[in-house]
Order: C-alpha cells, then structure tokens, then sequence
C-alpha cells in the first residue's frame, strides 16, 4: 500500500469513527430523555398514592428477603 491509500483508509476511519460519536449521542440524549420521563412519573404516582408505594416497597422487600434468606 501506498501513502495515498494509508491516506483514504485513515479518512474512512475517521467518517465512521464520527458517525459513530454522533450516533452515540443521538442515543444517550434519547435514553436520557426517557429516563426524566419515567422518574417523573414515579414521582407523581408516588405523590399521589404514598400509602400504597411504601406497601408496595414493603411487599417487594419482604419477597426479596424471603427468597434471598430461604433455606
């Protein structure tokens, strides 16, 4: 190979290497997007219906605990 083929393939490396970046990005601002989303619904569902969240919190303990320390 010759410097000017070193030369394309190293620019091919670099379009795709920002391509990449870029698609990252896109998909972290994404997921960052739903994750607020969800936080704030637990939160305002939580607001709403306290008593029932800590039974449920509660609940999902006490399974844990049982299936954890089962013997």
């Amino acid at each position: 190979m010759d410097e000017a083929d070193t030369n394309d393939v190293g620019a091919a490396a670099n379009k795709i290497k920002e391509g990449a970046a870029e698609l990252h990005s896109a998909v972290m601002d994404q997921g960052q997007e739903k994750f607020e989303t969800l936080c704030k619904t637990a939160d305002e569902t939580i607001r709403a219906n306290p008593y029932r969240s800590v039974a449920m919190a509660f609940g999902v303990g006490a399974l844990v605990g049982i299936f954890l320390f089962k013997r």
